[in-house]
């Protein structure tokens, strides 16, 4: 090893130590040293601008960041810490740019969603938000989190019973939060003002109206505790068929579009007869059946809440006969 590259080995070691000891200040010294012997290294500028992000230098992190791109453009956690740094600045167009980059290279980036979707709260695109935040949830359910940022999302919306059922949800994974319990405090004493409320009409205001069927002298017919499990088990089958939709797209749009790009290059070169050919025409066979699974799977999850809706209905008939 020479003896440059022996001083660059060096420093990099010396940067790193100092990170895990937080001590930022010696760590951005150290890396920024190693650069100057060697620009090459991704990876040296990836760490530099996570020190001064925890230095809060954040248009210096940013700099370093994107000389980790230029080196290698195909790693995702730059672009994702440029569009964490963005949302720090407030430039929340430019952070959505630059975590959508970053989640094309790392579809499974928790940070990246987390991220994207503080992004489109503060531009009041709620829909989007919610589903950054649930992809959070989705990649790894124990977030607590994201169950706050989504009691904060339908907080923004005024929706305060949902927002203080995700809150309850963050305190079940993380109990004694301060910041939840005093967000949920809050939000308690939202719902009761709003209970006190009167509109002009004289009658109370329900930030959450019950859900109404077709016939408005039926919802009577449940219990309270009924129409919360008829609303829990529409909420279930819901997200399962959300989960389902978006796992049927990313493998159309992965696997199933890599498999029928190979076929249609190969019967367009005219070597259709080889070994290889007919292996590919098997994985492309395998491939429809994958599709074709991951579209029933959808299809039986709608058609679990339209048979969970016919029961509902069926049972408020029946109690009214």
């Amino acid at each position: 090893m020479s003896e440059l590259k022996a001083d660059y080995e060096d420093l990099k070691f010396a940067g790193v130590e100092a990170y895990k000891k937080r001590q930022f200040p010696q760590a951005i010294e150290f890396f920024m040293q190693a650069t100057e012997l060697d620009s090459s290294d991704p990876v040296v500028w990836e760490l530099l601008g996570t020190s001064q992000l925890r230095s809060s230098l954040l248009h210096d992190a940013v700099d370093s960041f994107q000389q980790a791109i230029e080196k290698n453009p195909h790693r995702s956690i730059s672009y994702i810490n440029i569009g964490a740094i963005f949302n720090r600045l407030g430039e929340f167009d430019k952070a959505i740019d630059f975590l959508q980059r970053g989640l094309q290279r790392d579809k499974r980036s928790i940070e990246g969603y987390y991220n994207l979707g503080l992004a489109y709260r503060r531009l009041d695109d709620f829909e989007l938000a919610i589903t950054a935040i649930k992809q959070v949830l989705r990649l790894n359910p124990l977030e607590w989190d994201a169950f706050y940022q989504l009691g904060k999302i339908y907080r923004d919306q005024g929706k305060t019973n949902l927002e203080i059922q995700y809150y309850h949800k963050a305190l079940d994974l993380e109990p004694g939060n301060k910041r939840v319990l005093k967000s949920l405090e809050l939000a308690k004493r939202q719902r009761t003002a709003q209970a006190q409320e009167i509109n002009a009409f004289g009658r109370l205001v329900d930030d959450a109206p019950l859900r109404q069927t077709n016939s408005t002298t039926m919802l009577p017919a449940l219990t309270v505790p009924e129409r919360l499990h008829d609303r829990e088990i529409v909420r279930l089958c819901a997200i399962a068929a959300e989960y389902a939709a978006v796992d049927y797209m990313e493998f159309l749009q992965g696997e199933g579009r890599q498999i029928l790009d190979k076929l249609k290059t190969r019967v367009s070169s005219g070597k259709s007869y080889s070994n290889s050919f007919r292996e590919l025409h098997q994985d492309y066979r395998k491939t429809a059946r994958d599709i074709a699974a991951r579209r029933t799977l959808v299809n039986q999850k709608m058609l679990q809440l339209q048979n969970h809706e016919n029961q509902v209905l069926a049972q408020m008939e029946a109690k009214l006969q």
